[in-house]
């Protein structure tokens, strides 16, 4: 891109030229050839100021003294040939009429038609981006340096079919709408590109993706959204003979980034995400690829929320089947039950969404008109198989490549060496396993956590003490290791071992059976006759009997309880356990109809404890806040937390947070979860040791050659 203060030079020039050619008037005698000339001249100064007033959009002081010198050239130019006319009484042109004025350039639209500072002005060694000056760059497309997502296109098989396995059944396919499960999020993301990714040496930063690049105002209320130009959605999965006005290509537009979030925010239309964008309170679209995105007030989790949108094609959501728009009123009533989204996913990303097949799988194919570097396989089918043993065995027989083990899994397979052939351990993932392997493991750190939350609002559960007693009473160890195999390690409090925020320094409290009986002495809980501590709450003797919810389904949470039901019988407390299908422990959760239950956690990056801690959320049914947990000095931390953007104050805040977490012990957390995966040797599978939410297959390809 031309830099303007040249551009604003050759105005100056160009200018300047303009002027000698007309003062050379007065002294030509073939008067007309010379001011037609000059017309001409003065036409291209006109062009390139027009030009100029297009790509500069007054970025420079330089520019704007170079307009205002062209218009005052104008008008003495304008100025002379009015004098020629009276003093010299020469006419020229045809039918004897002199030329006309020289009209302005027109001044900038309010909303220009392109982008017009797309491109950075290199100024003294700088990136200078001339619309936001003073905004930060949160990503730019020319600086998605990622060492971790550098595929080496050389060493791929290109033609590989890629076979994963998928555990659910996702509700349906409207990702905003339907279901926000690990399931349907794996397969939105390998469809539909996010604005913008976290980087996978430093989550802190970001690459630019739809976005070619993002800023954020000084303020941190407001972020100016560039779009990539000529990224196109994909062909629709219909009869396009049906639907003729699909037929054509459509582009990814600043339209479809503003109408997604109009979708998100619409009180007719059902979207769990509603609650992270609640605080925006304008969308402006500033032309075809830009808009600006305003928030109420500085909110560190709105950058994420912002940089994370995977928008929705508007040609597709705010149209009925015949291509007509919905009524603006209507439109969020019809996104809840759509004629496409609810069997379809239409995306913009490296796989085009191409079959559903309910209960049997998902097949993607390559979308080959992708913007950025090709996805490495040709087709990719995520299998639904909901049996763990089925799962197994089509990994030994090819049919899938990657299978995750579930602890019995593991122990028959890695410690009893049930296998057809040996599973080696491979950690150089760049670079192809030797030939004669034909399987290989790792293991890693899901962001995955998980143990018994105590329900505070029943009056046994509600000191402190009697809830430290209890997870002291759990011997978290004698759990991984006996009923996971090792598969887990010892958490202290709510958080991802493997986030920035863990409390590194807090130890899990230690399994001791005598110090819970002590707490229980404090706290008023005598031994009964039967053995089972005894208490006079609200003038009626109770027993410290707690009732525990667990999935009928899982044997894991059956042998949980049951463990821990003899350790706490050895300290006085009887345990019952209550196993229910799913939708009565959902119901019970939402009603809080629970002493306890075994909940697991699947934690993005940027902790936010106010969705699960908030005290006015307490009493709500059906909110995060299980436990009933209230403590204003915590609700002052996630406030703070809220305005805070320095990562090392934030990791302040959440420790503190942790110590007053510890202290109430409002859950008693088990473990955080050690996935064990197989995977086939032919195959690289992406690095597991990434913190983040979701597994990028982006980075998954079949081996052209293996020594």
């Amino acid at each position: 891109m031309q830099n303007p203060i040249l551009a604003a030079l050759k105005i100056i020039v160009m200018t300047a030229f303009a002027v000698l050619l007309g003062l050379d008037l007065f002294a030509t005698q073939n008067l007309e050839e010379k001011i037609l000339r000059t017309r001409e001249t003065l036409d291209k100064v006109s062009d390139g100021v027009a030009e100029t007033n297009r790509r500069v959009d007054g970025a420079t002081e330089a520019a704007r003294n170079a307009k205002e010198a062209a218009d005052r050239s104008y008008e003495r130019l304008n100025a002379l040939l009015d004098a020629m006319d009276r003093g010299i009484g020469v006419h020229v042109g045809e039918g004897g009429d002199r030329p006309p004025k020289v009209d302005r350039p027109p001044d900038r639209p309010a909303i220009p038609t392109g982008d017009v500072t797309t491109e950075p002005s290199v100024i003294a060694g700088k990136k200078v981006y001339p619309r936001n000056p003073g905004w930060t760059v949160l990503c730019d497309k020319d600086a998605n340096d990622d060492p971790k997502r550098a595929v080496p296109r050389d060493q791929i098989d290109r033609d590989g079919v890629l076979n994963l396995p998928e555990q659910s059944e996702p509700k349906g396919l409207n990702y905003y709408s339907d279901d926000r499960t690990v399931t349907l999020s794996g397969w939105a993301h390998l469809i539909t590109d996010q604005l913008a990714m976290r980087k996978s040496t430093d989550i802190k930063e970001w690459n630019a993706m739809l976005a070619e690049r993002v800023e954020e105002s000084p303020d941190r209320t407001q972020y100016m959204i560039y779009l990539r130009k000529g990224v196109r959605w994909h062909r629709p999965t219909v009869d396009l003979r049906q639907y003729p006005w699909l037929d054509k290509d459509f582009e990814v537009t600043a339209s479809d980034v503003k109408f997604t979030i109009d979708m998100i925010l619409d009180p007719n239309a059902i979207c769990p995400l509603k609650v992270y964008f609640d605080e925006i309170t304008d969308v402006e679209i500033i032309d075809r690829h830009t808009l600006k995105i305003s928030w109420k007030r500085p909110n560190f989790y709105a950058r994420a929320t912002t940089l994370e949108i995977m928008p929705l094609p508007e040609h597709i959501y705010a149209h009925d089947p015949s291509g007509e728009r919905y009524a603006k009123d209507t439109v969020g009533a019809q996104f809840n039950n759509h004629w496409y989204g609810n069997k379809n996913i239409l995306g913009n990303g490296p796989y085009r969404f191409a079959q559903y097949e309910q209960n049997v799988r998902v097949r993607l194919e390559r979308n080959d008109n992708y913007w950025g570097e090709q996805a490495p396989c040709r087709e990719l089918n995520l299998h639904i198989i909901t049996d763990d043993e089925t799962r197994l065995a089509k990994f030994w027989n090819g049919e899938l490549l990657i299978h995750s083990l579930q602890p019995e899994q593991y122990r028959r397979v890695i410690l009893e060496g049930e296998q057809p052939d040996p599973v080696r351990k491979y950690d150089d993932r760049w670079r192809p396993a030797p030939g004669s392997w034909k399987y290989t493991y790792y293991s890693w750190l899901p962001p995955v956590y998980g143990g018994f939350v105590w329900n505070m609002r029943r009056p046994a559960l509600s000191d402190a003490r009697v809830r430290r007693a209890l997870t002291i009473c759990l011997n978290r160890q004698k759990i991984i290791d006996k009923l996971r195999y090792g598969l887990g390690e010892q958490i202290a409090v709510g958080e991802t071992i493997t986030s920035i925020y863990y409390p590194k320094g807090m130890e899990p409290l230690p399994f001791d059976v005598e110090q819970a009986r002590q707490l229980l002495d404090e706290a008023g809980w005598t031994v009964g006759p039967a053995g089972i501590r005894e208490k006079v709450i609200n003038g009626q003797k109770r027993q410290l009997s707690i009732e525990l919810v667990i999935a009928a389904a899982s044997a894991f949470q059956v042998d949980v309880g049951q463990l821990f039901k003899e350790d706490l019988l050895k300290a006085g407390v009887k345990l019952t356990l209550n196993p229910v299908q799913s939708a009565l422990w959902a119901q019970k959760n939402s009603e809080r109809d629970f002493d306890g239950l075994i909940i697991f956690w699947y934690a993005g990056i940027d902790s936010d404890p106010k969705q699960l801690w908030d005290s006015k959320a307490a009493d709500e049914p059906g909110s995060n806040n299980y436990p009933g947990f209230k403590d204003p000095e915590a609700d002052r931390i996630f406030d703070t937390l809220i305005s805070t953007f320095d990562y090392d104050a934030r990791i302040r805040l959440l420790h503190d947070w942790y110590e007053i977490q510890e202290a109430a012990q409002p859950y008693t957390w088990i473990f955080h979860v050690k996935s064990f995966s197989l995977t086939n040797a032919d195959w690289r599978f992406p690095e597991p040791k990434l913190d983040f939410p979701y597994v990028d297959h982006r980075l998954t390809w079949r081996w052209k050659n293996r020594p």
